[in-house]
Parts: structure tokens; sequence; C-alpha cells
């Protein structure tokens, strides 16, 4: 499919209008039947991109849908942020400990925002490592809840593995505070999530910077810590179960921390059971936040 933009013909991607459907309340049936319909439609020749916004919004009226509504505020806020003093781009940073489903509802995220922008925290720490020689920094080249072997950081009231957990994120997360305000300068939507995060820090860069605390229940996260290594294909993660057992309960301190961080700094918390309700959640969350924006 092609629109017309400035006079030009380009592609445009389904992915983004579905998306943009699914931020505003759509389910993915819904979603996949609007974009069907719309593709049909005898209207829809040669469009500009305003065009296929009122067929949109056309279909969600006669189907009686309340999504409208926040379609429509999608819209306004795209236009606003066209302005030199327009509003500035989302980012979303999804925070928690290892194996609380950050990365996949990233994945999930990126489609709805129509993001290009994303930041693994679990990247930039190794792009450290090869900054940074094991010899010189070796609570890097380790996992985070086994930093406090080499190295621990912050009050002395604090757990081992969680002051661990501090003198590695002391590290990564200046650096990520770097890129995400490079992406705000550069306009940008973007998503960034991984642990090397505390609750709170991304307050600095206003109010269109969206922080979320995934939370799992420990028995769902305990299952996904401990099948990381089969679903995730990951090397580096331990097959041993009494050394993943040891390991899990140092995730559990270091996501309790992180717990009352996000309560101290009044960080949305995410409660996951299942990935779509997370999404929803999130998804909430942005819609308010675009609701302020406008």
């Amino acid at each position: 499919m092609r629109i017309q933009i400035d006079g030009k013909k380009i592609p445009y991607p389904l992915g983004s209008l579905r998306g943009r459907l699914l931020l505003a309340g759509l389910s993915e049936l819904q979603a996949a039947q609007a974009i069907h319909e719309i593709l049909t439609s005898e209207d829809l020749k040669d469009p500009e991109e305003t065009d296929l916004q009122k067929l949109v919004l056309s279909w969600l009226a006669t189907n009686k849908l309340s999504s409208v509504a926040h379609y429509e505020n999608l819209l306004a806020y795209d236009r606003a942020r066209s302005r030199p003093d327009g509003p500035p781009p989302i980012i979303v940073a999804i925070e928690g400990a290892s194996a609380t489903g950050k990365s996949m509802i990233a994945l999930d995220l990126l489609t709805r925002l129509n993001a290009t922008r994303y930041i693994s925290t679990d990247t930039v720490r190794h792009m450290l490592r090869g900054m940074f020689s094991e010899t010189s920094h070796p609570e890097l080249h380790c996992h985070t809840y086994q930093a406090f072997r080499h190295k621990q950081e912050g009050p002395t009231e604090l757990h081992e593995t969680v002051r661990g957990f501090i003198s590695q994120t002391n590290l990564v997360q200046p650096k990520i505070m770097e890129l995400t305000h490079r992406v705000l300068l550069e306009g940008a939507m973007g998503v960034v999530e991984g642990v090397h995060m505390i609750p709170g820090s991304l307050h600095s860069l206003g109010s269109s910077a969206i922080e979320v605390l995934v939370s799992p229940s420990e028995e769902l996260h305990e299952a996904m810590f401990q099948t990381k290594r089969s679903v995730g294909k990951l090397k580096s993660v331990s097959g041993d179960e009494g050394e993943r057992r040891d390991e899990f309960e140092a995730t559990c301190r270091i996501q309790e921390f992180m717990l009352s961080k996000a309560r101290i700094e009044n960080v949305t918390i995410v409660e996951f059971e299942h990935y779509e309700g997370a999404v929803e959640q999130i998804s909430s969350r942005i819609l308010e936040t675009v609701d302020a924006l406008i």
C-alpha cells in the first residue's frame, strides 16, 4: 500500500496502522477487520494520509466503537508534534528484574507506539563490556544478580545482592539516560527496556517519559526465570537447577528493591499475569499521557 505525503507517494506499513488501532483500544480481531475493510474500500485510491485517517474514523464510528475518541486524540497528538512548539515524543521505559517479561512486552509496544527507537539496557551493558575490561570492572561482566561477588555500592543496610546490582547499574544507567535524552531531542518515539534502571531515574526527562515496573507473581516469576535458558536459548544462563534456584532468590531481592523504589517514586507498577493484560495496562498509561500532552 502507498499513500501520498507532501505530494509524493511512499510505501505505508500496515503494521503502523494496526499498532495505532491496538493502542486506541481495538482487539486484534477488530484491528484486522478494520484494515481489511478499509483496504478494500472503493474510497481508497491514491489516498493522502488524511484520507486514510478519515476512513479509519468512519469505520470506528460505523461500528460504534468507543475507541474513536482515543484514535482522535492520537491523531491530534501527531498533528501537534509537527509544530515547532509541539509536545515531545513519548518514551516508554519498561523496568524490572531478570525474567519479568520486559523484552516481549517491549516488542508489542514498539508496534503500538509506531516507535522507531529501541534501547535495551543489556545491549548497552554489552557495549560497555567492550570498553571496560573484566579486570578493571568485573561487576560489569556478569549478570546483575552475580555482581555482588565483585563490587557493592549503595546503603550498607541493603542486602549484598542489591548492592551488587546497584554497582552494575551505576555503570549502565548513565548511558541509558544519555541515549534516551538524545532520542527525545531527536523527536522520535522510543521504548527502553531492561533491569539497569532504578525506578524514578527517568523523571528528569519530563512528562512524556513513562516509567513502568513489570511485576509478575512470585510463582510466575520463578517459572519464567527457570525456563529462561530453554525459552530464550541463552548460553549465558546456567542449566544447573540448584544454581538457578539460588540465582532466583537473588533476583527476587532485586525485584523487591525495585518495587520499593517504584512505590516511593510513584512509578506505575504493572501486575503481570499475561502479556496481553500487561500491554493493555501500559497502553492505558500511554493514552493518559497523550491526553495530558495535548
